[in-house]
């Protein structure tokens, strides 16, 4: 894997030009636009719109604060409409479930993921040292597939 820079003093060194002889473009205010065989739409608050890759489409719609409203997954581009998630609040949110019930997931604590829905899992958070999420466990300790 190589990636290659712009010289020193351009205008953004630290972006990418080429990684694995792929182009990567950027828009004005430095956001990846197009890498990586995927394509990216930002809005105005330099928050993803839309991330395409191959058939698949990713579509993020945002509230008037500033907050993830939707998420929309499409996978083939025959469904008009596609997975939708909703995000209810900072720590409450609606999956796209078996037979169009929804698999509702509430956060009480960042680090504890409760799923009350029929095929839900309950989680614990296992984050690194930099907060990142490393995996989800169920209470008991053992490990959930990702």
């Amino acid at each position: 894997m190589g990636a290659a820079f712009s010289t020193a003093g351009s205008q953004r060194p630290h972006a990418p030009l080429t990684v694995d002889r792929q182009a990567q473009t950027y828009d004005a205010n430095g956001n990846l636009r197009q890498g990586g065989r995927r394509t990216m739409a930002w809005d105005g608050q330099n928050r993803p719109e839309e991330i395409a890759a191959g058939l698949s489409t990713v579509r993020f719609v945002y509230g008037p604060d500033g907050a993830r409203l939707t998420k929309t997954v499409k996978t083939d581009p025959n469904d008009p409409v596609g997975l939708t998630t909703l995000y209810l609040g900072p720590d409450v949110e609606r999956a796209p479930g078996p037979a169009s019930a929804g698999i509702w997931t509430i956060y009480p604590h960042p680090d504890i993921r409760l799923q009350p829905s029929p095929g839900g899992q309950d989680a614990v958070v296992q984050r690194d040292h930099l907060g990142s999420l490393r995996r989800l466990t169920r209470p008991d300790g053992a490990a959930l597939a990702s």
